[in-house]
């Protein structure tokens, strides 16, 4: 579920909309570029409940959340000219007391946690196509066709479009994750065909027009959004929606799929700060991978990295299979090791609920 800090924080994100430019306008305000910053200042409220504001020398009427009196500097970011110049309010003004209001998409992401909560996401959405054909022969490939996986789960979409409109992350890539194989423009026909990549020289950048669009398109769904999230997202993407929710509320990253075809594997990921806040020391990692194997049985394990170096915890359910990995402790640790890891204990027991 959402804190209630912050929801707080998140009802402090406003759009604010320039109505009308008023008559003595000194120039046209779709000159702004998008993205750009701006310093405007409130000169007196209207009546209707709309303020006279001038934004770099030109006049507008605006609609501005609660709090903002005459004389107030804003700093305001430049998101779109059509069809109305649209601006983000940077320094929205604190809220008072408890009568802090929520923005639409603030409304809407608590709707989403709220569902989470009832329904009690748990784990994620089942990625049904195995990672690898057949089961591994070479662990560093495995390795790297895992850490993709988890990082093509749809879990990480929103930094990778962040990614994708800085030119570090491609179209192509975007669309082989389970959102945008959602979108339209996603190839049709066999559903591992992979989009065609951007001309050769040419950074997948989105432009400044298909960003205001898509802006607009937001706005104008974000009063129905919070009693009907279907309006944003499609029905198949809720499920990733409240899990990545879930991800923010807990720190735990989880992935569920077929490792190679016929083995299951649960894994999730999660931090631990230092025990000081002011200590150097780096976070301690949880790697935590649950499977049922052909010969073992029930099994998991337990990766904990720090400065130190791997703990690793391995838990079967039957007294044959903790004998067979006590026997193979040795080769594990030197393995490891022969990867660079420094292995600095291991432990291996019997563990009904593996």
């Amino acid at each position: 579920m959402i804190r209630s800090d912050a929801a707080t924080r998140l009802g402090l994100l406003k759009a604010i909309t320039a109505v009308s430019a008023v008559a003595d306008v000194t120039h046209d305000p779709s000159e702004f570029t998008p993205g750009a910053r701006v310093q405007a200042r409130v000169e007196a409220q209207l009546a209707g409940g709309g303020f006279r504001v001038v934004v770099a020398d030109t006049p507008m009427q605006m609609r501005l959340p609660p709090g903002i009196r005459p004389g107030t500097t804003l700093e305001l970011m430049f998101i779109g000219g059509k069809p109305r110049p649209t601006f983000v309010l940077l320094n929205p003004p604190a809220p008072t007391g408890s009568n802090a209001l929520l923005s639409p998409a603030a409304r809407l992401l608590v709707t989403l946690a709220q569902d989470a909560g009832t329904n009690a996401v748990t784990t994620p959405p089942y990625q049904a196509t195995p990672v690898l054909e057949k089961p591994p022969g070479d662990t560093g490939e495995f390795g790297t066709r895992l850490q993709q996986a988890f990082s093509q789960s749809g879990l990480f979409y929103e930094s990778h479009q962040a990614q994708w409109l800085t030119g570090r992350r491609t179209l192509e890539q975007l669309l082989r994750e389970p959102q945008g194989r959602l979108s339209k423009m996603a190839p049709q026909g066999k559903p591992d065909a992979a989009p065609a990549a951007p001309p050769p020289g040419k950074p997948d950048v989105a432009d400044s027009t298909a960003l205001s669009q898509a802006i607009a398109r937001a706005e104008a769904a974000s009063a129905e959004a919070p009693a009907n999230p279907e309006r944003l997202f499609p029905k198949e993407a809720l499920p990733l929606v409240q899990q990545q929710l879930a991800t923010l509320d807990t720190g735990q990253m989880l992935w569920r799929g077929e490792v190679w075809p016929g083995q299951t594997l649960d894994w999730q990921v999660d931090s631990e700060p230092p025990e000081q806040d002011d200590s150097e020391e780096p976070l301690r990692w949880r790697s935590r991978l649950r499977l049922t194997m052909p010969l073992l049985g029930q099994v998991t394990a337990l990766l904990v990295i720090d400065a130190r170096g791997v703990r690793i915890a391995v838990g079967a359910a039957s007294a044959s299979a903790v004998e067979t990995l006590r026997g193979g402790q040795a080769s594990l640790i030197q393995a490891m090791r022969g990867s660079g890891l420094n292995v600095s204990g291991i432990e291996v027991q019997r563990d009904d609920d593996a």
